[in-house]
Formats: structure tokens, sequence, C-alpha cells
């Protein structure tokens, strides 16, 4: 179906962005002297949990894609409570509202 490197690289740019979070999240933390996790955080968090869990279905592993389901919604949420989850266009939230649950069906 598709390309192994492909798959590969999707998995690791994937990664790459969960640990760029971290990496933003470290920073403002340590500038503001106290844990702070800013809307960037949680944005990439979502796009790379999105990412983690087509990786996971292109590689068959149950154990990612259930992972990532779980977390995606998490992501969701704290983008809800944060009030950011609006300012994302309508196609992007109808998509990550479905694709999680779509996924656990493929």
């Amino acid at each position: 179906m598709l390309d192994d490197s492909f798959i590969f690289g999707l998995g690791f740019f994937a990664q790459g962005l969960f640990s760029a979070r971290l990496l933003v999240q470290w920073f403002l933390s340590e500038k503001a002297k106290k844990v702070v996790a800013p809307d960037l955080f949680w944005q990439l968090s979502l796009v790379a949990s999105f990412l983690l869990l087509v990786y996971g279905i292109f590689r068959k592993d149950l154990v990612i894609v259930g992972g990532q389901v779980v977390s995606f919604y998490i992501y969701l949420r704290n983008l809800q409570l944060k009030n950011v989850w609006p300012t994302f266009p309508m196609w992007f939230r109808l998509l990550s509202l479905s694709a999680p649950v779509l996924a656990i069906f493929f």
C-alpha cells in the first residue's frame, strides 16, 4: 500500500512534534519560573497525536492506536477548556472529532 520509508517518516515526524511541544513547554515554564502549558503545547499535541494515530493504523499496531485515541481526546478537551478549539477551521474540527472513532473501526 504505502512505502515503508513513508510510514517510518510519518512516525518520526509525529514523534518530533511531540518532542517540540515538550521543548516549548519546558522553555516557557523555565522562563515563567512555574509550570506553563501554552496553547501551542496542546495544538502540537493534537496534531502529533493524530499523525501517530495514522502511523499506528499503517503499522496495524493496536497499542499505538488505542493510546493515541485516548490522548487525542484529552488534548482536544484541553483546547476546549482553554477556549482555543473554536479558532480551528470547522473542517479540521469535524475531521478531528471523527478521525479517532473511524480509526477504531478501520
